[in-house]
């Protein structure tokens, strides 16, 4: 088994931050814990840098967060539920404020977000300053992720499983081409082959 030595205090830390920006970009709470998860994954199999900070941690998370986000919505469109739908998927309440944030388009929300984690003002989010901190997973579902990521990280290479993933998402994004290409190789070979 291979994960960072310090895993545990980053996930007690980050684990927060993690759920809330997969929450919150996602719309769903099954949804944030499979995105909150994964991002994990690919952290804890990364190794530590000598000299990381907390910023340096905070970066890596939400670069893997949005990648696997990103994941997320290439497998299909995704639309936000209803209010009732969003709010029997977690242990929270939803609010009207919140569930009007999770509608909005994901940029939107992403921008939000990282206002929200950089410690912008009200006026400066748009005056949603703590919806953010309505998004409150239950210790339950954190110590439930905390399980399933080591039992991933004993059962199988999770290094090579999240190269196959990044592999994967390449070609997810570049199939057009990719098909453009081939059937480019076929018309030649047609042609050359008279």
């Amino acid at each position: 088994m291979h994960i960072r030595n310090d895993f545990d205090a980053i996930f007690d830390k980050c684990f927060i931050n993690v759920y809330q920006y997969a929450f919150l970009v996602a719309g769903n709470g099954t949804a944030a814990e499979e995105i909150t998860m994964q991002t994990f994954l690919y952290f804890g199999a990364e190794p530590a840098a000598e000299d990381e900070t907390n910023f340096d941690i905070i970066s890596s998370l939400l670069s893997f967060a949005k990648k696997t986000t990103d994941d997320y919505f290439y497998r299909g469109m995704r639309r936000i539920k209803s209010k009732e739908a969003v709010a029997s998927s977690v242990t929270f309440p939803v609010s009207n404020e919140l569930y009007s944030l999770l509608k909005k388009p994901r940029a939107e929300k992403e921008a939000y977000y990282l206002s929200h984690v950089r410690g912008f003002t009200a006026e400066e989010t748009g005056g949603h300053g703590s919806l953010i901190e309505l998004i409150q997973p239950d210790d339950e579902i954190k110590a439930r992720l905390h399980d399933d990521i080591y039992f991933r990280f004993e059962e199988r290479s999770v290094s090579v499983e999240n190269k196959l993933r990044d592999l994967r998402l390449w070609f997810d994004r570049h199939i057009f081409l990719l098909a453009v290409v081939i059937v480019i190789f076929f018309v030649l070979c047609a042609y050359f082959a008279r």
